[in-house]
């Protein structure tokens, strides 16, 4: 059992929370539980579009984190293999209970899930609008959780690998094993939609031409 004496787990990088749950503490997992929760839980939402379905899912992608922690190496970052898990377990889910992954949804995504929106980017964006036609973060996260779920399944995912978890366009080429220039082309493909959904806030998705 790892000594948890006199440790403050805020000063803890993701991998060193890992190690020390690996090692047999487990407040060590409950802090990295903290550390991704809310993203991952936001990025499950808009992957599937069901809130209460993500719900699940998060459950399963912590046991399978758990289960699996002695397997994790340093030779991928932490985030890229947690949202590999994440993805996989998704997709596999989904396919278990006849879900498309190619589905549109737009009444049953729960308002929850937009406010998991990264705030940074949104109160970025809403202040670049004109003060007439400036609108709250919680709204412009919701037109846009919108908007994504409309993308078809390849776009979605690696908009949401890229926007939610913050991967590099090769580590999401691993992860969906595909090539790095097919992945910017979905990704392309994605702002393109997003700016034609979101006509009002063209201008915005200037912020996500990163590729």
């Amino acid at each position: 059992m790892a000594d948890t004496n006199d440790i403050d787990y805020d000063f803890l990088i993701p991998e060193e929370l890992l190690e020390r749950y690996v090692s047999g503490d487990d407040k060590a997992f409950s802090k990295l539980v903290e550390v991704f929760g809310e993203k991952l839980l936001g990025f499950l939402s808009r992957f599937t579009g069901d809130y209460n379905l993500a719900e699940d899912i998060f459950q399963a992608v912590l046991v399978k984190i758990a289960a699996h922690a002695r397997s994790f190496n340093n030779h991928t970052r932490l985030n890229t293999w947690i949202f590999a898990i994440a993805r996989n377990t998704a997709i596999e889910t989904m396919r278990s209970a006849n879900i498309s992954l190619n589905q549109q949804i737009t009444d049953n995504t729960d308002s929850e899930t937009a406010d998991e929106t990264d705030n940074a980017i949104l109160e970025a964006l809403c202040k670049s609008l004109p003060p007439v036609n400036q609108i709250t973060v919680e709204e412009l996260g919701r037109r846009i959780a919108t908007a994504v779920t409309k993308l078809p399944a390849p776009q979605r995912e690696v908009f949401l690998l890229r926007e939610d978890a913050d991967l590099t366009m090769d580590e999401i080429a691993q992860i969906v094993d595909c090539s790095k220039e097919t992945v910017k082309s979905h990704m392309r493909y994605a702002i393109d939609k997003l700016r034609i959904n979101l006509k009002k806030e063209t201008k915005l998705y200037s912020l996500l031409d990163r590729l």
